[in-house]
């Protein structure tokens, strides 16, 4: 059945880079392109990217070095320490580079975003999303794959069909049911975003196996033994759009906050408060998944539609890592005070979060001030339990737009 654009529906790009760290180091290193590969973790612990040549060697995402030490001389394998300063800068510019093909842009983490298709006329989406990766690869040097659907649990279906079906040649369009039916027949239930292990078990305890099972299921079902995001899941898969732009779960390797704002900004200090706030909302969750960071990046720019367009980033390592907000924030005006150029009216800005650790997993300093450390995981503790409990931005900090 051909597509038929209605006026009222949306339509979601999903651009993912493919094997991000992996692919950053052979833009600075030509020569490893079609070499297994692998980046280590910051401790140099545990694979955190792979090539494909170093997956089909059955290295595993997460995977010890030690297991696989051996892979270095036998299969040619090639180990690199990451480098975020690198993957940081080039991830700025694949945003910047997306921020040509659509005005509506949500940087969902360092290798992803999200694009709002339906208000641009566009009749040929794949041919739409093949140019996408052609300027990608030729401003950048990154391979990118490309899913477009009407919802956003959909385009991430159609990002994972297009990466891992050569005959898609890097660009999958779920819009026509029939190419989505058949997709989702072939995957297996725990392909779904937001379906992890738990719940994949009692789905296929109830029958319910592949994708589409899952569009299907009855939802009375559905609400009483699974929960509610759930079934806003399954109005996902039917082409309902229940996720906004700006409502994204968390990613688990980064934490990414950007918006596209509806006027020109042209004060720093509004930015500063505004991505300060971004800061502060990130760092929530990233507590809440029992993380601390190790690098953070902000950026900011123009509209990328107006004459002298102009966008920058910065980033900073943090050593020791850390969860608390003012540090946070203050290493955010540090860097805007940097790429800030005054006179330009500014469209979007956000912060990325990354390279993240638990406490249990970083080892303790010898020169820390332990006792200013543990005041200031209460005070984060007690700030995040009355966001939780009383109301979103009960609490924040001065500086901080909120909103």
């Amino acid at each position: 059945m051909p597509f038929v654009l209605s006026p009222s529906r949306k339509i979601f790009g999903l651009v993912d880079c493919n094997n991000f760290f992996a692919s950053c180091e052979r833009v600075i290193n030509p020569s490893l392109a079609g070499k297994p590969v692998v980046v280590l973790s910051n401790n140099d612990g545990c694979a955190v990217a792979r090539s494909n040549e170093a997956k089909a060697l059955g290295i595993k995402m997460g995977q010890p070095f030690f297991q696989w030490r051996h892979l270095l001389k036998e299969k040619g394998v090639i180990a690199l320490s990451a480098n975020f300063a690198l993957y940081g800068d080039l991830s700025r510019r694949v945003m910047e580079t997306l921020g040509r093909f659509s005005p509506d842009q949500e940087v969902y983490s360092i290798d992803e975003a999200f694009l709002g298709l339906e208000t641009l006329g566009i009749k040929a989406f794949v041919e739409y999303g093949r140019d996408i990766r052609r300027t990608v690869l030729k401003d950048t040097g990154l391979p990118v794959s490309v899913g477009i659907a009407s919802t956003k649990t959909l385009s991430k279906l159609a990002n994972h069909t297009a990466k891992t079906h050569p005959e898609y040649q890097g660009v999958c369009s779920l819009l026509e049911e029939q190419n989505s039916q058949r997709v989702m027949q072939e995957l297996p239930v725990s392909e779904v975003w937001g379906i992890g292990g738990q719940k994949a078990r009692v789905l296929t305890a109830r029958g319910i196996r592949t994708i589409l099972d899952l569009r299907n299921a009855d939802d009375r079902w559905i609400r009483k033994n699974m929960s509610v995001v759930t079934l806003r899941t399954v109005f996902e898969l039917r082409g309902i759009s229940c996720i906004g732009l700006e409502d994204i779960p968390a990613p688990r390797q980064t934490i990414g906050i950007s918006r596209t704002f509806p006027r020109d900004i042209h004060s720093l200090e509004e930015i500063e408060s505004i991505v300060c706030g971004f800061t502060s909302h990130a760092a929530q969750k990233m507590r809440a998944q029992g993380q601390i960071t190790g690098f953070l990046q902000v950026f900011a720019g123009t509209s990328p539609f107006k004459p002298d367009y102009y966008a920058n980033s910065g980033s900073v390592r943090f050593d020791p890592r850390t969860d608390y907000t003012p540090g946070l924030t203050s290493a955010v005006r540090q860097i805007l005070g940097e790429i800030y150029q005054p006179g330009r009216g500014y469209k979007r800005a956000g912060v990325v979060l990354g390279d993240f650790s638990t406490r249990t997993e970083t080892p303790l300093e010898l020169f820390v001030d332990t006792q200013a450390r543990e005041r200031q995981e209460k005070l984060m503790a007690v700030v995040d339990q009355l966001n939780t409990k009383v109301a979103k931005g009960a609490v924040f900090f001065a500086g901080e737009y909120n909103r």
